[in-house]
């Protein structure tokens, strides 16, 4: 077990007393910019993207009498009188002895539905958006304070959050940043340089943990390493043990009662058991009878996992998924999270010197290879989306990573400043016009159009311009072809 309290922070060698000045106001500037540009917009000037209306339409039903997550007619009512689209267009649900209930994690939508319920279903939602994502990057800042002080905090945490496609799902109603939270919050409980004196932050941890897992299952896979080795840092490993075993049984089983409610005891999660979606919206009772195109989804990852081991064409898709998952022109990590990417190499070599960066490094190891295995064609997140958005929700652990792991003061804010250049860059099409980066999907930068596109993964079309989609070669041959169907993954 450790000893050490804590450490000195480090600063740059020979750094000017003028450059944290100005790397904190060009942040900061950096920052305003953008929550100006997010709390003045209206997501309504663009089309329902992805899960948008599932997730609205659950705030909507919390915000406002009889706050529940069923769904009749006055929440349809609620969704016209929003003047967006006629009906929640993509609408996921399940039904149930309740009758037709919700069918997404419930999470983000309960954190929007005060806010809407304060400021109103347009502002009261960009509002929730902008505090999320302000909320990362305060996290990182305190992170990265434990270690270092001067220029190098505000240009890591500039570069890590905003040269990269994290910012611009605070335009969407999307769950991912919420998720990022909710990872980023474990990170700062559970590690730092130094030892934890008591167990109260591993407890607390724990709870965070067990909503977490609820809301996305694969997360146990990094942040219960995470806690693991936030325990064993403690000075009392097995006090703290039990206590934080205890908060998590009773957190876990707070955070699935909806579930199991709802579903009539038929699931513990939103990704158990069968769900619904309905192209147009259409959320009456008779379902299968209406007109309606109604897809039944049961998501099975041990029946994907058993595909993969049994047969060893899926073997080579899955290596050849983490390709893509690396350098892919829509979905690489190394362009649309660089500083993460760039982090965890780094930090990597060194990692496995003490229990909180070995256990980071583990978990995350662990979440990639768990959707490049089990969903070879869909580890990013399907449909719209820009860039991982499933390594997004953990790339905060990567920036824990390089603070536990005690990378230098020169080499991150070297790679700091590499990043901030490949990100801008690389993304720049998405840059330049943020706010309808979701519906113009196929953007690419020169950078991408050098790297491969993901031809094996789900909804592939997306990331192909729309003239070229009347060719099943893409028009010139390059950048066309169908994807596979989906299969959405937890």
């Amino acid at each position: 077990m450790s000893t050490r309290v804590g450490l000195d922070r480090e600063s740059l060698p020979s750094e000017p007393r003028w450059a944290a000045p100005l790397a904190w106001g060009v942040l900061l500037l950096l920052l305003a910019g953008v929550s100006a540009s997010v709390l003045t917009f209206d997501y309504r000037s663009n089309p329902v993207a992805g899960d948008e209306a599932s997730f609205l339409l659950q705030a909507l039903s919390l915000a406002e009498p009889p706050h529940d997550l069923k769904f009749d007619g006055r929440d349809l009512a609620r969704w016209t009188r929003l003047g967006w689209e006629p009906r929640p267009r993509g609408l996921i649900f399940q039904r149930s002895s309740h009758g037709i209930v919700f069918g997404k994690p419930y999470g983000y939508s309960v954190v929007l539905a005060p806010w809407i319920r304060i400021f109103g279903k347009i502002r009261g939602v960009v509002a929730a958006n902008a505090t999320i994502f302000l909320g990362l990057v305060g996290i990182a800042i305190v992170m990265l304070r434990r270690r270092y002080r001067g220029a190098v905090v505000p240009l890591t945490a500039g570069a890590f959050y905003l040269a990269s496609s994290a910012y611009l799902y605070a335009y969407v109603i999307h769950t991912d940043l919420f998720v990022a939270l909710l990872v980023a919050s474990v990170c700062l409980l559970a590690t730092d340089t130094g030892v934890a004196v008591n167990g109260w932050r591993p407890a607390v941890a724990a709870a965070v943990v067990a909503f977490a897992t609820a809301e996305k299952p694969p997360l146990i896979l990094l942040l219960g390493p995470v806690l693991v080795a936030s325990v064993m840092e403690t000075r009392r490993p097995r006090s703290t043990a039990l206590l934080s075993a205890a908060v998590f049984a009773a957190a876990y089983l707070v955070s699935i009662f909806p579930y199991v409610h709802y579903s009539d005891g038929a699931a513990i999660t939103p990704y158990t058991g069968e769900s619904y979606y309905s192209p147009s919206g259409y959320v009456g009772p008779g379902l299968t009878q209406t007109g309606a195109r109604l897809i039944r989804n049961h998501h099975e990852p041990k029946r994907y996992l058993l595909e993969t081991l049994r047969h060893p064409r899926r073997w080579r898709e899955s290596a050849r998924s983490l390709g893509y998952y690396l350098v892919g022109a829509h979905t690489g990590i190394v362009i649309f999270q660089p500083l993460a990417t760039l982090l965890f190499a780094a930090a990597l070599p060194r990692a496995f010197r003490r229990p909180p960066s070995a256990a980071l490094a583990i978990g995350i190891i662990a979440y990639v290879l768990f959707y490049v295995v089990v969903f070879p064609a869909n580890y990013y997140g399907g449909g719209q989306s820009i860039g991982n958005r499933y390594f997004l929700q953990i790339m905060p652990a990567a920036l824990a990573l390089a603070v536990a792991a005690e990378i230098p003061a020169r080499l991150l804010a070297m790679l700091a400043g590499v990043a901030a250049i490949v990100g801008t860059v690389a993304l720049a099409p998405h840059h330049l016009s943020p706010r309808d980066a979701f519906v113009n999907l196929w953007r690419e930068s020169a950078v991408q159009r050098l790297l491969p596109l993901e031809r094996n993964q789900a909804n592939v079309r997306s990331f192909i311009p729309p003239e070229a989609r009347l060719s099943p070669t893409g028009g010139d041959g390059t950048r066309g072809g169908r994807g596979p169907a989906a299969k959405e993954a937890p």
